[in-house]
């Protein structure tokens, strides 16, 4: 947990500076750490919030919502609804978190509960390597398959932006994810492992190529996934 309000420390019984810094697992207790967990996986492959139900020591079982904090993918935001809080006795009318909020279309009348960190992965050297090898494994299949260029690529699964350098199409981003001296503090790992995917769906690959494409991009999510709420 990086950060919490208030009222998702009087949901907790526990004072803010007590429960930032903790494992999620220490503050809920393994079985619902563990639905966390599941609920992480579920954000990270369909990209859109996940409902889910927690205990809270302070009112009972309580419907939450996991999204990703706007502002940066590798933080989560759980939320508890304000008619749920209110009905554990919290106030009704929402309070300022502090937080960045959901673009208004997708807003809801909340009190935020808690933010959880998935960051550890990425400051891993270890972690930013093996990125950096599906990235390159992902691109040499893609070339290998009909020949063509990361700029098809980036094109045609528009995960990637194309910019015009002097003429010359470029892809920059792209590019700074093919080599660890220019990979960026903070990689955006959804983002090679969504174009990993993006080239088992669309290429025809033989059979070791395919599942030693879907071994590294599995692996990645698996190292997230255990780090995220340990």
């Amino acid at each position: 947990v990086v950060a919490l309000n208030a009222a998702a420390a009087r949901l907790l019984g526990r004072p803010r500076a007590a429960v930032a810094g903790l494992p999620v697992s220490a503050v809920f207790g393994p079985a619902p750490a563990e639905r966390l967990q599941q609920a992480l996986a579920e954000l990270d492959e369909a990209d859109e919030a996940v409902a889910l139900s927690l205990d809270f020591p302070n009112g009972g079982a309580l419907p939450a919502r996991l999204t990703l904090l706007e502002s940066d993918a590798d933080v989560a935001l759980l939320r508890v609804p304000s008619s749920a809080a209110a009905a554990a006795g919290e106030p009704a009318a929402a309070e300022d978190d502090g937080f960045d909020s959901p673009s208004p279309s997708t807003a809801l009348p909340v009190l935020p509960a808690a933010v959880l960190a998935a960051e550890s992965p990425v400051d891993s050297e270890t972690f930013r390597r093996d990125l950096v090898e599906l990235m390159l494994c992902t691109i040499e299949a893609w070339e290998r398959s009909g020949g063509r260029t990361r700029i098809d690529l980036a094109e045609r699964s528009r995960i990637w932006r194309v910019t015009r350098d002097d003429g010359r199409l470029r892809v920059r981003a792209m590019e700074r994810y093919l080599n660890l001296a220019k990979l960026p503090r903070r990689p955006r790992w959804r983002e090679v492992v969504r174009t990993a995917y993006f080239v088992l769906a669309e290429c025809r690959l033989d059979a070791a190529d395919r599942d030693a494409l879907r071994r590294r991009a599995e692996s990645i999510q698996a190292r997230v996934r255990q780090r995220a709420l340990v």
